[in-house]
């Protein structure tokens, strides 16, 4: 690949704090000083723009050489060049928080806080009003992902496990799309290590194939605005469920959207991980019912304050409607084991489909997921402080120090945003519901007759031969 041309003029890289007299707030060390910070290349000032490319500041040694290579021009925005017009793209960059000598390093020494920094890398984001916004690199995605969302992404926190995520951000009313950059070794040397054995190196034209992948994403997002307005909270709130009080009002519940809907989305707050350990209890449980056309149709939330919410929760446990949960072998062994009731009918894993779409490590839970397709970060900041625990049995400080209702609403929402992901890694996945999944364990092998088998009909043994057999025959209908 040919060298691109430099962005920057390295002529005025010393003078870059004249250039950007916002360079550092009151408590960095480069604050009034000669230190070289980022400047600023923008198409016209305070003008819109549609995409937003966000840079990392490079070390002092690059700033010395006047080769600031690392602010040639990325793959990703000749990309954006090629199909945009020069006026719909704009350029800044985060800033690389110095030590306390004030030198900016990339050794052990260094500091990657974005925390003091992100008013400033705020105001330019407003100030662009972007439609997209794509961070290059690993650093300048953690740096955009902790002042767009700094209830999830904490300070100095590494964007690698979002490159290539189109994440709806209702603060700013813009998709944040990440991408790898073409001239970060950081970010080329730990592509390397996530497929050591499965990719030669040079690792550098596979990072095109993926730029070039993820920016066909970019370009289709540019114009189109995720929600409203900004400033929009897309988390669940108080309004969106309904808190039940009693066993006879939640068994009232259960028979109607038991038989009126399709899937029902389900969660437990337990006050331990082990439904074994001595002194285990589930304490609330929250249902987030849902028709086949995608829409969310009644949500509640309950505690088991006495036995007889166990005897309704056991009735749903064994009703037939599609269940859905989030990692769903927790679920299943509570069931099994505080409420003495499997679950019937397991429909969708939302962590295994997960899994199917990103084998990445630690890419599959159901928070990361939420914060990735809908925005939704940081809702359980009120709980996760009383889910550790130094307890012999492993119990955790839920009961006695949260308040029941903070409780309630982190359950809801995660039922809620359960049910949301199955629907949406359904249409990602193209999966569809046109088969009968219980015919093959009432068969041996194709019917011979049209004649249709009762639902309660007695399901007798398959051999192993006959079980394959039975694939076999179905395989042919699907």
């Amino acid at each position: 690949m040919s060298q691109s041309p430099v962005l920057f003029n390295t002529s005025i890289v010393p003078q870059s704090t004249l250039a950007n007299p916002h360079l550092a707030c009151h408590k960095c060390s480069r604050f009034r000083s000669n230190t070289s910070g980022i400047c600023i290349r923008r198409t016209e000032q305070n003008t819109d723009c549609e995409i937003l490319f966000v840079y990392y500041e490079p070390d002092e040694s690059t700033f010395k050489s006047g080769q600031w290579s690392f602010m040639h021009e990325s793959l990703c925005v000749t990309i954006a060049k090629n199909t945009l017009k020069h006026t719909q793209i704009a350029l800044t960059g985060s800033r690389q928080c110095p030590n306390k000598s004030g030198r900016l390093v990339t050794v052990d020494n260094a500091c990657d806080s974005h925390a003091l920094c992100s008013s400033w890398l705020d105001n330019e984001i407003r100030s662009f009003n972007p439609s997209v916004i794509v961070p290059i690199g690993f650093k300048a995605t953690g740096a955009v992902l902790h002042c767009a969302f700094p209830q999830y992404v904490g300070k100095g926190v590494s964007g690698g496990n979002y490159i290539g995520f189109q994440i709806p951000c209702g603060k700013y009313n813009a998709w944040i799309c990440p991408v790898f950059s073409s001239r970060d070794n950081e970010d080329v040397g730990l592509l390397q290590q996530t497929h050591r054995g499965e990719m030669p190196t040079p690792a550098q034209p596979f990072v095109y194939l993926y730029i070039n992948q993820h920016m066909e994403r970019v370009l289709e997002l540019v114009d189109k605005r995720p929600f409203s307005h900004a400033g929009f909270d897309p988390t669940p709130s108080l309004g969106d469920f309904e808190i039940v009080m009693s066993p006879n009002a939640l068994s009232e519940i259960f028979d109607k959207w038991c038989s009126e809907a399709e899937y029902a989305a389900f969660d437990y707050e337990c006050n331990c991980l082990n439904p074994e350990s001595v002194g285990a209890r589930v304490l609330t449980a929250s249902v987030a019912f849902g028709d086949e056309n995608g829409n969310i149709l009644k949500t509640i939330a309950f505690s088991f304050t006495d036995k007889n919410y166990d005897d309704v929760w056991r009735k749903f446990l064994r009703s037939d409607i599609r269940k859905i949960g989030g990692n769903i072998k927790f679920e299943e062994r509570w069931g099994l084991v505080y409420f003495n009731q499997p679950t019937n009918n397991w429909y969708w894993d939302v962590c295994v489909a997960g899994h199917i779409q990103d084998a990445t490590p630690g890419n599959a839970g159901v928070k990361h997921l939420c914060f990735v397709h809908f925005g939704v970060g940081g809702y359980d900041k009120d709980v996760e402080p009383f889910l550790k625990t130094r307890h012999l049995y492993g119990l955790n400080e839920l009961e006695k120090k949260l308040k029941r209702d903070a409780l309630l609403t982190y359950n809801a929402i995660d039922s809620i945003m359960t049910l949301k992901l199955m629907y949406k890694q359904k249409e990602e996945l193209e999966i569809a519901d046109n088969w009968d999944r219980m015919a093959l364990w009432r068969f041996g092998s194709k019917p011979k007759s049209k004649k249709k088998v009762p639902v309660n009909a007695p399901v007798e043994p398959l051999d192993k031969m006959s079980f394959y057999c039975a694939v076999a025959d179905l395989s042919d209908d699907w």
